[in-house]
């Protein structure tokens, strides 16, 4: 389990350190950069990374359906407001 989170911990912070290009100065960009291959090739975290997705990709539905919702009241007030400002 620590292996885990310290996986979990590292992947999460690999964008950060692709994104400041070059090595990583942080600790921990550090520590991913060396320590990457291997854990990202443990087979317990490519267990959990796929646990991850699946638990994800079965949300999207309802995550999407409840976006909509929300959001269709906006944008159906500001098409009226568009048609009141043109007639």
């Amino acid at each position: 389990m620590k292996r885990i989170v310290l996986a979990a911990s590292l992947i999460l912070a690999a964008p950060v350190a692709a994104q400041t290009g070059g090595a990583p100065s942080a600790p921990t960009g550090q520590k991913y950069q060396q320590q990457s291959l291997a854990i990202l090739g443990d087979p317990g975290v490519a267990a959990w990374q796929s646990g991850v997705a699946a638990r994800a990709q079965a949300r999207v539905k309802d995550e999407v359906e409840t976006l909509l919702a929300e959001v269709k009241p906006i944008f159906e007030r500001d098409e009226s407001q568009k048609n009141a400002k043109h007639s």
